[in-house]
């Protein structure tokens, strides 16, 4: 009987191994796929992006979608871009939605952020200003610049949310802090309107740097006004001049009617 109850638990030890050594290599098995299909969904990822940019649009679509079918979130996000923008496809609203919601379940920032534009702007849904602020909520809770830009218009316009200057202003600081321009100069036009033109020229300044033809007009107008520095004809000159290269028609209309008031003010 003893023998019998050594046998059996010998036995059972076995069982217990060998089950523990095909549990070990199922699941070794299964983290090797994960990570084959990673790496091949990168790989297609790569190539579609170096094709998009080629505007090989085609070849590009083929590469977001297969890496698409191996979980690539940022594919998909392309996927609904070139569905929105009618890139390489014909435009539909409804497939770029379903694009960017597969990416935003995956938690891809400018696929939530995305979401939340396009109900902003009733493309392809029904306007809702309460789903773009919680999908802009989303984006901009995991730091995307343009989502916390997008949410601070929001408050500061009162879009589907009580206006709240302060919450506008943080959320613009906070895109601003990675160097947004669009941000940097709403910035400066919500201190221009409380009278702060220090900080207004600051961020006007910042914009301007970085080629943001409002912010270069705006800023020429603090200069020839003298608004948080002292007047400076030559620079407000070339700064009125720069915007208009660049196309803004209200720099154009304010240079040539201080050009008919003082013709020379160039000079």
């Amino acid at each position: 009987m003893r023998r019998k109850i050594i046998s059996l638990s010998l036995l059972a030890s076995f069982s217990i191994l060998f089950t523990g050594c095909l549990s070990k290599t199922y699941n070794d098995y299964k983290n090797l796929i994960s990570q084959t299909s990673k790496d091949i969904g990168e790989l297609e990822y790569t190539s579609a992006m170096m094709n998009y940019k080629m505007k090989n649009y085609d070849k590009a679509l083929k590469s977001f979608k297969s890496s698409a079918n191996y979980g690539h979130a940022k594919s998909k996000f392309w996927l609904g871009v070139m569905y929105l923008e009618a890139t390489g496809v014909k435009q539909d609203h409804k497939k770029a939605l379903e694009w960017f919601k597969l990416a935003a379940k995956q938690g891809d920032e400018e696929a939530q952020n995305a979401i939340g534009a396009m109900y902003h702007n009733g493309l392809g849904v029904k306007k809702d200003y309460k789903k773009a602020i919680k999908w802009y909520t989303l984006a901009s809770n995991q730091g995307f610049h343009i989502a916390q830009y997008n949410l601070a218009i929001m408050y500061e316009n009162g879009f589907g949310v009580k206006k709240d200057k302060n919450e506008a202003i943080r959320l613009y600081e906070l895109s601003a802090a990675q160097n947004y321009d669009e941000a940097e100069y709403n910035l400066g036009a919500l201190y221009e309107d409380e009278n702060n033109f220090e900080k207004a020229l600051k961020y006007y300044t910042l914009s301007a740097n970085k080629g943001y033809t409002k912010a270069i007009y705006n800023l020429a107008n603090m200069y020839y006004h003298g608004k948080g520095t002292q007047k400076n004809r030559s620079k407000a000159c070339k700064l009125f001049k720069t915007a208009v290269n660049k196309g803004n028609e209200d720099a154009k209309k304010s240079l040539n009617n201080l050009q008919v008031k003082d013709p020379n003010f160039c000079k």
